[in-house]
């Protein structure tokens, strides 16, 4: 008989891309004004882009990732962004929220969020230095809790500048995005 193996699987999504003259949000975007703007960041050597996220108005960027059959309901789901700011003082206020929506389960594709976790980062002193701020063990409320279950996980990542902590006066580039979760795997006879 075979044994349960637990280990843990990153994946890193890009915010955006630039063909050259473009750049493209690669998230999913809401059709109203509360969406960060695909820019470009080139550099002499590397063509890539981010979503900015300013420092005028409340934003919201989103995306969806399906989650393995033998995804392990009893781990914990992390999200690291990476990002970037000009300015070189002052914190930015993150949250992000979650839903689920199993395979073959009850209800539409449009699960409400949960309640957002909120994360506070300081710019890194240094202007377009790249920096990171941890999201860790988000609520899995509304997730499968046994597996194995194919599910979908939403998320929707803000930026408030209007938050009282938010005291970066500039854009928060999102460069991009670490999921980290855990499989469940059966090994051996």
């Amino acid at each position: 008989m075979g044994y349960g193996l637990i280990w843990t699987e990153r994946v890193y999504r890009p915010a955006a891309h630039w063909d050259g003259a473009t750049a493209f949000g690669l998230f999913d975007h809401a059709a109203s004004t509360d969406n960060p703007t695909p820019a470009s960041l080139a550099g002499s050597n590397q063509l890539l882009a981010t979503l900015d996220f300013t420092d005028s108005q409340t934003t919201y960027a989103r995306l969806h990732h399906r989650l393995p059959t033998d995804w392990y309901p009893g781990g914990a789901i992390d999200v690291r962004l990476l990002w970037l700011t000009p300015a070189t003082s002052g914190n930015a206020i993150w949250t992000l929220e979650t839903a689920y929506r199993a395979e073959a389960g009850v209800g539409t594709l449009d699960p409400a969020f949960n309640t957002a976790a909120t994360v506070t980062t300081a710019a890194p002193g240094t202007a377009n230095r790249l920096t990171s701020s941890a999201f860790l063990a988000l609520s899995k409320t509304g997730a499968p809790t046994t597996a194995p279950v194919e599910c979908l996980l939403f998320l929707r990542i803000g930026r408030n500048p209007s938050a009282g902590g938010d005291t970066i006066a500039n854009t928060a580039r999102l460069v991009g995005l670490e999921l980290t979760y855990q499989r469940l795997v059966t090994v051996g006879p």
